[in-house]
């Protein structure tokens, strides 16, 4: 019946939306169930890297890869730069989560050099910020351990997307566009995250929020916006909202009694992330999605992840 009941809603909502990443994300949560987790980050990391090289070599060498609304040199064949971006995230997050309990000098180097990449190249920050969070978090645990297999840092993690929602409906409420110097340290923080708050503002506030959503928010020129805490309510409507936050709150409560330190870190990373983008359903910027049997099955955590 909980089978049935999710693909039937997510097929309803990713039509009615026009999302179909949030289906495929539910298939993948359901079929994630028993499988050997290892194995299936090799192949995620594998075929995610050959995508890459191969939209690449469509993009450069063929007219098959087009843009949609940006400069054809920043969208990399992916529409736009931070389209590229989400892909080498998911790369990254994928590599990290699979070696974490045995990164060596090659993988620090090559995490290291990927991220900075992203940022010099596609120039996409958002994917970068989640990059250097993860990068950080776990050259810290490698020699502080204990520091994240606590009550404290569980219960941060838990609050982290609640505070970051909130902050997001803030400012894009209180931030005025038409003269925005009355909120300096707003104005400050929309300037280092792009002028954000601005776009927050303009498309979420004035956007007619509904039950069951339906607003293109990816994509789209006039609703696009980048914040998954702001586009989900936007596309899956009020009710999507809570049912995809009830999803991720569990997922990360779940985690912290199974004392899943390593992976509560790989979400903290990910809620950082989107609070800068919207791929929350993108498979391929989105490797966290194997996680998902805990919270349709409570299921254990599989042999990828180590013993925390």
């Amino acid at each position: 019946m909980l089978v049935c009941a999710v693909l039937a809603y997510t097929a309803f909502t990713a039509w009615y939306g026009g999302d179909q990443w949030f289906f495929l994300a539910a298939l993948v949560g359901l079929g994630a169930k028993d499988v050997d987790l290892q194995t299936a980050l090799r192949v995620y990391l594998i075929t995610a890297a050959a995508g890459l090289a191969f939209v690449q070599l469509l993009h450069f060498a063929t007219p098959l890869m087009p843009y949609n609304f940006y400069c054809r040199d920043w969208d990399f064949g992916y529409g736009h730069y931070n389209g590229f971006g989400a892909r080498l995230v998911g790369v990254f997050f994928a590599w990290g989560w699979l070696r974490h309990d045995r990164l060596r000098a090659f993988d620090w180097a090559g995490l290291a050099a990927l991220a900075i990449f992203t940022y010099k190249v596609p120039g996409s920050r958002g994917a970068f910020g989640g990059m250097a969070v993860l990068f950080a978090l776990f050259f810290v645990q490698r020699f502080l351990p204990r520091l994240f297999d606590n009550k404290i840092f569980y219960a941060l993690a838990l609050a982290l997307p609640v505070a970051l929602a909130a902050f997001s409906l803030y400012a894009g409420y209180v931030y005025n566009p038409e003269w925005p110097y009355e909120r300096m340290a707003l104005l400050l923080l929309s300037i280092a995250l792009s002028g954000r708050f601005e776009i927050w503002h303009n498309v979420f506030w004035s956007a007619p929020l509904s039950l069951l959503g339906g607003l293109p928010t990816d994509g789209d020129e006039h609703h696009a916006i980048d914040n998954t805490f702001l586009a989900v309510p936007m596309n899956k409507g009020v009710l999507g909202a809570i049912l995809v936050a009830a999803v991720f709150l569990l997922l990360l409560w779940r985690l912290a009694k199974k004392h899943r330190s390593t992976e509560v870190i790989c979400l903290v990373a990910l809620t950082l992330y989107l609070f800068m983008e919207n791929k929350p359903f993108l498979l391929s910027a989105n490797p966290f999605l194997l996680m998902l049997p805990v919270v349709f099955f409570n299921a254990e955590v599989g042999k990828a992840q180590s013993e925390s």
